[in-house]
């Protein structure tokens, strides 16, 4: 009932939606529901021209994908739609002549993230939809970045470590696709170009430790998917390793014996603080471990989800450490 009810005050038309719920229960349990004069705009997965509404209902059922219709009365004309009042409530408008009904049977399986605040999770529950914690909904929390800022990133600046021989640095990135260059990881040293450093363009995949570096050509990691970066080093013979996605994509050969000393580790802005260069999109599970781990331990992180956090670095500090407009949200991103 409260989500009805909040659902109404941030969409106006679901006040009208309210009159049209028949209740199965009391309490949490709601049947299909009409709204005359409205549609769904947008998110048509077919459009067909038939008789009656029923027959419309039972084209859609016949749909694997099918979650609602809008039927035109006079011309006859049902679109069916992935989606519903739940998943798009913004795309729910009045239309003439139209009748919005939602199937019951088959719901969709997110419903939007306007619906709930942090730290809770939308849930989509037949005609209705609730809010439940990350933990509930097996979810994972996710720091947003959500525009191009030098203002907005995650600093630590007392890293619990005196100095390291090695290392592995394990994260999930989704960048977002409206922007060209991304400086994900940055591990600020006394000297700018020594620390390690993770940056991604939509035509390349840049890494560095100490003053060696290489760009990887020819893979683009820009298009708003999840992928999971990690990157290792080590000074006895000097190897640093890239893998994206689990896969071994840049060795480097640098200088051997050398120590990765104590300062600050930034997500999300470069050095220079410029805007073009800062990070738009969402990061989580950023650890880092004392060790390089082995391509098969590699592996393992880019294909289960996280369950274990560094001994250096931990996910569960560095999340609180975001400046500006960064925020926390619920995802399924691993799932």
């Amino acid at each position: 009932m409260a989500a009805l009810l909040f659902l109404m005050l941030l969409f106006p038309w679901q006040r009208i939606a309210r009159a049209q719920i028949h209740s199965m229960s009391e309490i949490n349990c709601w049947t299909s529901y009409s709204l005359p004069g409205f549609k769904i705009h947008g998110h048509v997965i077919t459009s067909v021209s038939l008789s009656t509404i029923s027959q419309c209902k039972h084209r859609c059922a016949a749909q694997q994908r099918c979650n609602s219709i809008s039927f035109h009365q006079n011309t006859k004309k049902c679109e069916m739609h992935d989606g519903n009042h739940i998943s798009h409530p913004e795309s729910v408008l009045p239309s003439n002549g139209y009748v919005y009904v939602n199937v019951p049977t088959r719901p969709p399986k997110r419903c939007s993230h306007k619906l709930c605040s942090y730290p809770l999770l939308c849930v989509p529950e037949n005609a209705d939809y609730k809010c439940v914690s990350c933990e509930e909904a097996k979810a994972e929390q996710v720091l947003n970045f959500p525009r191009k800022s030098s203002k907005d990133y995650v600093i630590l600046d007392d890293p619990p470590f005196v100095s390291m021989s090695a290392f592995t640095l394990s994260l999930w990135v989704q960048i977002d696709s409206t922007s060209e260059s991304h400086y994900v990881f940055r591990y600020e040293t006394r000297y700018i170009d020594e620390g390690p450093s993770i940056y991604v363009t939509n035509t390349y995949v840049g890494v560095g430790v100490f003053t060696d570096g290489k760009p990887l050509y020819g893979v683009n990691i820009v298009d708003n998917k999840w992928h999971h970066l990690c990157l290792t080093w080590e000074n006895t013979d000097g190897h640093i390793k890239l893998y994206i996605d689990g896969v071994l994509r840049i060795q480097i050969t640098g200088k051997k014996g050398q120590q990765l000393n104590k300062r600050s580790l930034v997500l999300g802005r470069d050095t220079d603080g410029d805007d073009w260069q800062s990070f738009h999109g969402n990061l989580a599970s950023v650890n880092m471990w004392s060790r390089a781990f082995l391509a098969g331990e590699v592996s393992v992180l880019a294909s289960t989800c996280p369950t274990s956090e560094g001994d250096i670095i931990q996910w569960s500090t560095l999340k609180t450490k975001g400046t500006g407009m960064t925020k926390l949200v619920c995802s399924t991103f691993c799932r």
